[in-house]
C-alpha cells in the first residue's frame, strides 16, 4: 500500500530534502505534461498528504515554477535572482525553467480544457491514431489523433460535440432533421455534407469540402452560408470567414498535414494530435507564420527542421518541447 502513495522517483520516508524536491518537480513535469490520468492526479495527491515533508516540497517546487515563469525562464535571470547555480545543476534549473514556461503559457494557448474527457466520452483516439464511427442514421465520423467526441443520435435529433481534436462528418442527407457539431463556440448546422471542424484552446475551425453548411456562434448572430472551399474561424469570441483549397480539406486522411501561412502556434497544436508529449511556443515564436507539407507519420522530422526554416531554438524536457524564437 505504501508504494502507492510515491511519487516518480519516491524512497524510504526518511528521504532527504533534496530527493524530496526532485518528485515535486517530477510530480509537476507529469501533471502538466498534458497526458495525466485520473488515477495520477489522485496518486499526486496521497503522496501531498502522505507526510507533511511532501506538500513542503511540493510547495516550494510550485513557488519556484511561477517564480521563474514570471522571470520567462531565462537562464540570465535566475542567475541573478538566485545566484549561480552550483557545477552539475544547470540541466535541473532549465528543466524547471521550461516547465515554468509550460504553466504560465498552457493557459494561454495550448491548455486542453477536458484532459480525461476520453474516459466518459462515446469515442476517443490516442496520439496518432485514426478511427472511423458508422452513425444510425448512415452518416459517418473520423477521427484523427488525440480527440474526442460524443454523439447525439436520439429522438430524431442528429448531432455531436467535438470535446477537442479533430473530425471529418460525412453527414447522411436528411432535410427534415439537420445534424449539429458544437465545438467550443463554434456551431454547425447541415442536413448533408461532408467536412471538417477542429477544437483548439483557442478556438474551433470548420472547413467544408462538399455540400453546404450554416456555421453560428453560441452566443447568437447571423448564421453563414458556407460553400465548398470555405473556411470558418472562431477565437475570441468572434467568428471570421475564408477559403482553403480543397485539396487541403482532412489532408491527414492522406497522411499529410498541409498549412499555408498559418501561425506556428496552430501547426504546432495541430501536430500535438499525431505525437505524444506536449510542445510549447512561447512569446513571439508562436506567432511565426508556417507554409509546408508535415507527413503526419513522422512529425518529429517537422520540429528538428525548424531551426533550418524559421528563426527559433527547439528544446527537449522528455515529453515536453518548448520552441522559442531566437
Amino acid at each position: 500500500m505504501a508504494s502507492s502513495t510515491m511519487g516518480p522517483g519516491s524512497g524510504p520516508k526518511d528521504m532527504g530534502a533534496d530527493l524530496r524536491d526532485q518528485q515535486a518537480r517530477a510530480w509537476l513535469a507529469r501533471l502538466h505534461g498534458g497526458r495525466a490520468s485520473a488515477d495520477d492526479r489522485a496518486a499526486h495527491a496521497r503522496w501531498r498528504a502522505d507526510d507533511a515533508a511532501n506538500e513542503a516540497a511540493w510547495t516550494r517546487a510550485e513557488r519556484t515554477w511561477v517564480m521563474l515563469g514570471a522571470l520567462g525562464g531565462s537562464a540570465a535571470e535566475f542567475e541573478r535572482a538566485h545566484g549561480r547555480p552550483k557545477p552539475g545543476t544547470a540541466r535541473r534549473a532549465a528543466f524547471v525553467a521550461g516547465l515554468a514556461a509550460v504553466l504560465c503559457l498552457g493557459a494561454v494557448w495550448s491548455y486542453r480544457p477536458y484532459p480525461v474527457a476520453g474516459l466518459f466520452a462515446d469515442a476517443a483516439t490516442a496520439p496518432g491514431e485514426r478511427r472511423s464511427f458508422a452513425l444510425d442514421d448512415g452518416s459517418r465520423v473520423t477521427l484523427t489523433g488525440s480527440s474526442v467526441v460524443d454523439f447525439e443520435m436520439d429522438g430524431g435529433h442528429r448531432g455531436a460535440t467535438l470535446i477537442e481534436g479533430e473530425a471529418l462528418f460525412e453527414v447522411a442527407h436528411d432535410p427534415a432533421h439537420p445534424f449539429v457539431v458544437r465545438a467550443g463556440d463554434a456551431r454547425v448546422m447541415v442536413t448533408g455534407t461532408r467536412f471538417t471542424v477542429r477544437r483548439t484552446a483557442a478556438g474551433a475551425t470548420l472547413m467544408l469540402a462538399q455540400g453546404s453548411v450554416n456555421a453560428a456562434s453560441a452566443a447568437g448572430g447571423a448564421a453563414l452560408a458556407i460553400r465548398p472551399g470555405g473556411r470558418v474561424d472562431w477565437a475570441g469570441g468572434r467568428m471570421a470567414a475564408g477559403q482553403v483549397p480543397l485539396r487541403d480539406i482532412a489532408a491527414w486522411q492522406r497522411g499529410r498535414l498541409i498549412f499555408r501561412s498559418r501561425p506556428l502556434s496552430e501547426v504546432l497544436e495541430t501536430l500535438s494530435l499525431y505525437r505524444g508529449g506536449r510542445i510549447y511556443a512561447p512569446g513571439a515564436a508562436g506567432s511565426l507564420r508556417v507554409t509546408g507539407v508535415i507527413d503526419v507519420a513522422r512529425p518529429d522530422l517537422f520540429l528538428a527542421g525548424l531551426p533550418e526554416s524559421l528563426p527559433v531554438q527547439v528544446t527537449r524536457f522528455g515529453p515536453i518541447t518548448i520552441i522559442r524564437a531566437k
